[in-house]
């Protein structure tokens, strides 16, 4: 789902949280749009809109990884690069972040440590998965680390991200949240909000200001 303006200032991919299709954000991401804002939002594989596949399963997609194919987890975070691809295609050499909320961020991250091409990272109501590969050795160990946000903040820096978490989060707590806060260190901005998990009116109104200032 594409909302944009003829000539937006920058462009932003965004990848919904576990259970949201793509159409379940047209509404309050037309303020983006009428703000100068081209939004692209992905149809995350498995989340029930219109693209098949299977909820966030990293047993199931190391399996897949043992038997020479790709993970789902990588085929998101292709998703989302070749949305960064069209966006740039389409309007120039505009300021192009991706954006993730929940396991949405967690995508988000291995997509723009892999794509430099990202402007930058915001992250709503998510985490990393707290270094957990490093209780392992070999193909597991890589697997597991390169699709945990931690441990993929070195490689989004020095590029800006922007990190949301509101401290009365039901599903990720925050924690968690502040886990990945410092994974970036001076490259992070972390911003408290008064929602419970996922964007909210009062997100979308502190992103755009920051946005806004650059």
């Amino acid at each position: 789902v594409l909302i944009s303006p003829p000539d937006p200032a920058a462009a932003l991919v965004w990848a919904p949280g576990a259970g949201v299709p793509a159409h379940g954000h047209i509404e309050h991401l037309l303020a983006y749009g009428e703000s100068g804002y081209a939004v692209l939002v992905v149809d995350i594989r498995g989340n029930g809109g219109k693209t098949p596949g299977h909820p966030l399963d990293m047993e199931a997609d190391y399996t897949t990884l043992l038997s020479g194919g790709w993970p789902q987890v990588y085929l998101i975070a292709a998703d989302l690069i070749m949305g960064e691809r069209y966006l740039h295609d389409r309007f120039g050499t505009v300021p192009v972040w991706v954006v993730g909320e929940s396991n949405g961020g967690r995508y988000a991250a291995q997509a723009a440590a892999a794509d430099p091409h990202f402007s930058g990272y915001v992250g709503i109501s998510t985490s990393g998965f707290s270094l957990r590969g490093e209780e392992y050795t070999g193909q597991a160990r890589r697997f597991l680390l390169s699709v945990d946000p931690q441990a993929l903040a070195g490689h989004i820096a020095p590029r800006p991200a922007l990190l949301f978490h509101s401290p009365r989060d039901p599903v990720i707590p925050l924690a968690a949240g502040e886990e990945l806060a410092d994974a970036f260190g001076e490259d992070g901005e972390w911003f408290l909000f008064n929602g419970t998990h996922g964007v909210d009116g009062e997100v979308d109104r502190l992103l755009l200001i920051e946005l806004n200032s650059r």
